[in-house]
């Protein structure tokens, strides 16, 4: 459910971010005008949110691979301990 969240606050920024013109793609939309990238922010947005997206996944699965060793989320302090 957290993740459903996150992802839809993520798509709300990053379509408030304007479209900027970018290069021809080569492609064109059905009606025949061509399709430009985003040389925006929202580019930007896009493949920084899709690389800190794979840095998590790589780091849960390791915390996965290593049994027996709480991950950051179950360590505790305990009474008495700085």
């Amino acid at each position: 459910m957290i993740s459903d969240l996150l992802s839809t606050a993520l798509d709300q920024v990053e379509s408030g971010f304007p479209f900027v013109k970018g290069r021809d793609t080569g492609f064109t939309e059905d009606d025949g005008a061509p399709v430009y990238e985003d040389a925006g922010p929202g580019a930007r947005f896009r493949a920084l949110t899709e690389k800190h997206m794979k840095e998590l996944e790589a780091q849960q699965e390791k915390e996965e691979v290593a049994p027996g060793r709480p991950s950051p989320g179950q360590v505790k302090k305990r009474k008495g301990r700085k």
